[in-house]
């Protein structure tokens, strides 16, 4: 990974890069980047949890959009001392969107609040509405957290 990272630009390196790239690298991550995962559903979850918590980072975060199916994230299973500090949830959009289920939602509410993590549930999807806003939203799910620096 480390190779990889350091031959993306040898061309233009600002001042400190290779220093603040260095130590990213042996695990102590720059307070000014957040590292985040797509998933949409538990198939992916499981491939790619994993390897976010690898990441040394301020935060991690995963944006479950569009959720596609239940997601179990979990958490207690992945208790090694890195963890996701963010959740963002929402349904699919657009047109040809896929329906969501309130109950996958609201597991994913339970889980978050279950392992004191901030969930931020963006919308519930469809087209040309894509119920965004925050009165769209059944009041149990109105939630809008941000994570805790």
């Amino acid at each position: 990974m480390g190779q990889a990272l350091l031959a993306l630009d040898e061309s233009y390196q600002p001042p400190g890069f290779q220093e603040w790239l260095e130590a990213w690298l042996k695990g102590v991550p720059p307070d000014n980047v957040w590292i985040g995962a797509t998933v949409v559903n538990q198939e992916e979850a499981d491939r790619d949890i994993p390897k976010l918590l690898q990441v040394p980072a301020i935060v991690r975060f995963l944006s479950i959009e569009p959720m596609l199916g239940p997601v179990d994230l979990k958490m207690d299973a992945r208790a090694t001392g890195r963890h996701v500090h963010w959740i963002i949830a929402g349904f699919e959009s657009g047109p040809h969107c896929r329906p969501g289920d309130l109950a996958w939602l609201r597991s994913l509410r339970a889980q978050a609040i279950a392992g004191g993590v901030p969930l931020f549930v963006k919308q519930l999807g469809g087209n040309p509405n894509k119920r965004d806003d925050l009165y769209d939203l059944p009041e149990d799910l109105r939630i809008r957290q941000w994570p805790q620096q």
